[in-house]
């Protein structure tokens, strides 16, 4: 009877500490969601293709959001003028996200996602 009782106390003992463990996580997570505190992050690259789509942009897709390619860096630029057009390319990149910092001069004026590029590869 004896063991059973010790038994229950250590699994209680051990699990409460996993526990804290994960809420932990979960704080650590819920409290920073700052997108820079990364530093190599996997994505797909666009880049348009002008005789198809003259309107169309360059742009990064990350966790299902379109960041469009603000400056890039003069180290990267010929890797990136290497890819493909008119088609996605995954890729591990580095860059600074600048959030809803573009503005369009269409009418009416739209905001979108920029993100500054520093480095790239082809996954």
């Amino acid at each position: 009877m004896n063991s059973k009782i010790v038994f229950v106390l250590l699994f209680l003992g051990i699990s409460c500490g996993k526990i804290e463990q994960i809420q932990d996580s979960f704080i650590a997570i819920s409290g920073n969601n700052d997108l820079t505190m990364v530093d190599v992050r996997i994505g797909s690259i666009y880049r348009n293709d002008p005789a198809a789509n003259p309107q169309g942009y360059d742009f990064i897709e990350f966790e299902n959001t379109q960041y469009r390619l603000g400056t890039v860096s003069s180290e990267i630029a010929p890797e990136v003028a290497k890819l493909p057009r008119g088609q996605l390319v995954q890729v591990y990149f580095k860059g600074q996200f600048v959030r809803r910092s573009g503005v369009s001069t269409t009418n009416p004026t739209v905001e979108f996602d920029v993100i500054d590029l520093t480095g790239i590869t082809k996954k």
